[in-house]
């Protein structure tokens, strides 16, 4: 029988797949298989826009924005207007 935590797994790939968008927040992306989001969804041509204080490799990747910065500083800015 399938674990929890593998069908919560399984929820955020599906997920993943019916969004437009994915927005990563806090990670450095290196624990698998969650890491594999973000390059599922641009395999997918959606654009990936990562929050985290240090780079996650993805920072030069075509279809993702990457910034280094503080998710409480940050996000009330990008939903401020």
């Amino acid at each position: 029988e399938m674990c929890i935590r593998d069908r919560n797994i399984d929820a955020a790939f599906e997920l993943a797949d019916r969004s437009d968008a994915l927005l990563v927040l806090g990670t450095s992306l290196v624990v698998y298989p969650i890491a594999a989001l973000p390059q599922r969804c641009l395999s997918l041509g959606k654009p990936v826009v990562i929050i985290n204080r240090d780079a996650t490799g993805y920072e030069h990747a075509e279809g993702v924005v990457e910034l280094h910065s503080s998710i409480g500083e940050t996000l009330p800015r990008l939903f401020a207007e």
